[in-house]
């Protein structure tokens, strides 16, 4: 909560918790005072319930958006401890703004390089190629290996998903109609003339399967998809 964050990148930062450290004595004083003027013990209520249905799931206990109801009574706690202190109080607003400016410095200018994976970078490019240059091609054959590339490509290429609802797409290799295939096994001895590949370059092998119409690359500038054909 305080350290590291949620487990996933989108959710967390993994620099900075989903609280700042300093209201955790905001928070601890916020009880303290509650107990002790005999008032607001509803909020205490909603703190010990709130993370009853995040149990309930699989480990939903270092999940944000599971525990997201514990947001309300913490930040009620550390805002009534805060404006119940009496002396240090400067103190504390002013290490509220060094977090706070912590936050945005990391965030505006490492986030991006090291949580590119978890908000799929690269499909968004690779699909838009696919979609101005596939009536230039016979086939289009995707690799499926990297991550499930079926949705990225419906959306980027405004496609009803209604068309594909009973679509079995657990097989290594599947096609929506005649022209767009995906497939878990692409093999530099498969290519074939007048198909347009999208290749992964963790999972499927090297840029030298075919002539590389485009290399698309993440945030650290390393590639991650070769859009190829058959030299």
């Amino acid at each position: 909560m305080f350290n590291e964050g949620d487990v996933t990148f989108r959710h967390s930062l993994h620099q900075v918790g989903n609280l700042f450290w300093v209201e955790l004595p905001l928070v601890l004083w916020g009880i303290i005072q509650i107990i002790k003027r005999r008032k607001y013990f509803w909020i205490m209520g909603f703190l010990l319930i709130a993370p009853l249905a995040s149990s309930l799931t699989i480990d939903g206990y270092n999940h944000a958006t599971r525990l997201f109801l514990m947001v309300f009574p913490l930040s009620f706690l550390a805002a009534y401890g805060l404006a119940n202190i009496k002396k240090f109080k400067l103190f504390f607003i002013l290490m509220l703004l060094f977090e706070f400016s912590r936050f945005q410095y990391y965030y505006w200018n490492f986030y991006r390089n090291q949580s590119w994976r978890w908000w799929h970078t690269g499909y968004k490019e690779s699909m838009q190629y696919i979609s101005e240059n596939k009536d230039k091609y016979e086939k289009v054959v995707m690799d499926n290996s990297y991550e499930p590339a079926l949705i990225r490509f419906l959306f980027w290429n405004k496609i009803d998903s209604e068309k594909v609802f009973e679509l079995d797409d657990s097989r290594d290799y599947f096609c929506i109609d005649s022209r767009f295939c995906f497939s878990r096994n692409l093999k530099k001895e498969g290519l074939g003339k007048g198909i347009l590949y999208l290749i992964s370059e963790e999972r499927s092998g090297r840029k030298d399967w075919g002539e590389v119409l485009k290399t698309v690359y993440n945030y650290q500038n390393s590639p991650i998809f070769y859009l190829v054909s058959e030299k």
